[in-house]
């Protein structure tokens, strides 16, 4: 069972309220509007798999950004990350869309202070108008930090050693049964 936060849970809420026109599991990307999400948005990064290793950010909120530490807008997620991780995220990208299914995960960073620095996502995904499938990805993503603390992040390389706790979410397909929980892989 997936513990979220309330922020999390407020977003899988709304998003979980769209309307389901052209696939039984997923809302599509044209239901994801500011009128819905309103100031959550700023929290948010939608991405579209354009292809094997290009996922690519098509949108990304002002908090998102602050929070990530890079402008994401136009930005192939694979181009950011170690490039030794690429296998991994390509594992996690094929059962986001595959399945389809929901990820929690919390990453754990260093601020330039010297500071812990814990960045927390919910990825959802949506589909496409045309096709029907899967291809969006809606993330919601939140930072904590000690509140004295305004420096960014320290290292902005995602990988997979920073990743604290991972979760695949059932969002009616199933989903793989593998997690990490405190930096320890397990298989159920």
């Amino acid at each position: 069972m997936i513990e979220l936060e309330e922020k999390h849970e407020d977003f899988f809420r709304l998003w979980r309220s769209l309307p389901r026109d052209n696939h039984p599991l997923l809302p599509c990307k044209k239901h994801f509007t500011p009128l819905t999400f309103g100031n959550m948005l700023s929290n948010v990064a939608i991405g579209e798999m354009r292809g094997p290793k290009n996922f690519t950010f098509i949108f990304s909120g002002t908090n998102f950004e602050a929070i990530s530490g890079f402008k994401a807008t136009g930005v192939n997620y694979y181009d950011i990350l170690a490039e030794k991780d690429h296998a991994g995220t390509v594992l996690v990208h094929n059962a986001l869309f595959g399945y389809p299914c929901g990820i929690y995960m919390e990453n754990q960073f260093i601020s330039e202070a010297g500071n812990p620095y814990t960045i927390t996502s919910l990825q959802l995904p949506l589909c496409d108008e045309k096709t029907k499938k899967p291809r969006f990805a809606a993330s919601y993503s939140g930072g904590r930090k000690s509140i004295s603390d305004a420096s960014g992040l320290r290292n902005r390389e995602i990988t997979q050693s920073s990743v604290k706790n991972f979760r695949y979410m059932d969002i009616g397909a199933g989903a793989p049964k593998h997690f990490i929980s405190d930096y320890k892989y397990f298989s159920e």
